[in-house]
C-alpha cells in the first residue's frame, strides 16, 4: 500500500495498523496516521487490537515517536509504559 492510498474499505483502526506494521512508516503515512488519531477516540481499540496480533511494542514505538502530539496525555503515558 502506497501512502498515499486509502482503502475505503477499512476501518481507522485497521488502517493504523497496516501503516504501523512496518519497521519505518513512510513519511505521507505520518500525516495519515496523525490525521486518523485526532479525527477518531480509537486509542484504546487500537492498542488492543494491535496486542492481539503481537505488534503492540511496534504501534507504541511509531505513535510516540510520530503522533505523540495528537495522543491524549493519558494516552500518551500509557503508551510509553
Amino acid at each position: 500500500m502506497r501512502s498515499s492510498d486509502t482503502d475505503p474499505q477499512l476501518a481507522p483502526r485497521e488502517e493504523i495498523l497496516l501503516r504501523v506494521a512496518r519497521t519505518r512508516v513512510e513519511y505521507a503515512g505520518i500525516y495519515r496516521i496523525r490525521s486518523l488519531i485526532e479525527e477518531t477516540d480509537l486509542l484504546a481499540e487500537v492498542v488492543a487490537a494491535a496486542a492481539d496480533q503481537g505488534m503492540a511494542p511496534l504501534l507504541c514505538h511509531h505513535l510516540i515517536n510520530i503522533a505523540a502530539e495528537q495522543l491524549p496525555p493519558l494516552g500518551r503515558e500509557q503508551l510509553r509504559q
